[in-house]
């Protein structure tokens, strides 16, 4: 194996793409990774600032960041995570866990960030939090 240079380190990040086929809706969803800086972003806005607890829809604000089209195009804006919440919660939490494990992320890594490391019986389910803040007062980002 290569030894990489400061070079190739610094050099930017080639996408990875991935289809998860959603039975619900009858046809499949792109995904790709994130990079370093939309990770921190993304576990930044988890968290409501004025509450300082899980926003109710913290799923969502990793979805709407590796959701892509054939072209590896965001089909959502950081903004539009309301969007999302009419579809069936069986699709997008299949796409969740992919996304969360195709960006190597880890479901107890995502539930110690906010705050809810208590081991919770039903830990396999992709929900980041049992205690979200009101979506009402968190508007649409």
């Amino acid at each position: 194996m290569t030894t990489l240079t400061r070079e190739s380190l610094l050099a930017p990040a080639k996408r990875r793409y991935r289809y998860v086929p959603l039975p619900i809706k009858g046809g499949t969803a792109r995904i790709r990774s994130l990079t370093q800086l939309e990770r921190e972003k993304y576990e930044a806005d988890i968290v409501d600032p004025k509450s300082n607890r899980p926003r109710s829809d913290a799923d969502r604000h990793l979805l709407v960041r590796c959701l892509v089209d054939e072209e590896g195009e965001r089909l959502f804006g950081d903004d539009e995570t309301r969007l999302l919440a009419d579809n069936d919660a069986g699709d997008l939490a299949l796409v969740y866990a992919a996304c969360v494990e195709h960006c190597g992320l880890s479901l107890s890594a995502i539930r110690e960030h906010l705050g809810n490391s208590s081991g919770d019986a039903d830990a396999g389910t992709p929900s980041a939090s049992p205690r979200p803040a009101d979506d009402s007062e968190t508007s649409t980002s």
